[in-house]
């Protein structure tokens, strides 16, 4: 029944072949895959109780931004700054190209605030990094997760834990890179 198609590009034509049902890292690529793909995917837009919980939720990365800053992490303090300001925007008017901006920056903070953290972790041996590698953890569950979707979109209360952990991840970046 959950079977899908898989499109395979070779030179001469466009093949299309039944795939076994999702495994996580199946799930893991269609969902970063999804990202890219400038549709709104969002359950705030057009949300009958709280329109705009995430564009607050994604405001709130401004917190770690001004910490990195304080400590003298300038790199992430510009992106997460930058996050915070393309996620407000993104929640509020629900635009294409925002997405875009909004996920190219996600990616990069998560990306390299991961590396960041699992070398200050494994450098300090701090609990902090270790907590916030939990919460990551966390995060690329609720991405992948089935049970946290309702069809292509992350039910409301799932998307803002999942801004909520990327806040908590952050700040335990910043406490474990200046033990």
């Amino acid at each position: 029944m959950d079977v899908f198609l898989c499109r395979l590009f070779s030179l001469s034509s466009l093949t299309i072949v039944p795939m076994k049902p999702y495994t996580l890292s199946s799930r893991m690529v269609i969902c970063v895959i999804n990202d890219f793909d400038f549709v709104c995917r969002c359950d705030c837009d057009g949300h009958h109780t709280y329109p705009n919980i995430l564009a607050i939720s994604g405001f709130m990365i401004i917190f770690p931004a001004i910490y990195f800053w304080v400590c003298g992490m300038y790199f992430f303090s510009v992106i997460s700054a930058s996050s915070a300001l393309s996620s407000v925007v993104y929640h509020s008017f629900h635009h294409p190209y925002v997405k875009f901006v909004d996920v190219i920056l996600a990616y990069v903070l998560a990306f390299t605030g991961t590396i960041k953290l699992m070398q200050s972790t494994l450098q300090r041996h701090s609990i902090v990094g270790l907590i916030g590698l939990l919460q990551i953890t966390v995060i690329i569950f609720i991405n992948n997760s089935t049970s946290c979707r309702s069809g292509d979109k992350t039910i409301l209360s799932y998307h803002f834990l999942l801004h909520l952990l990327s806040v908590s991840s952050l700040i335990c970046l910043c406490v474990a890179s200046n033990q």
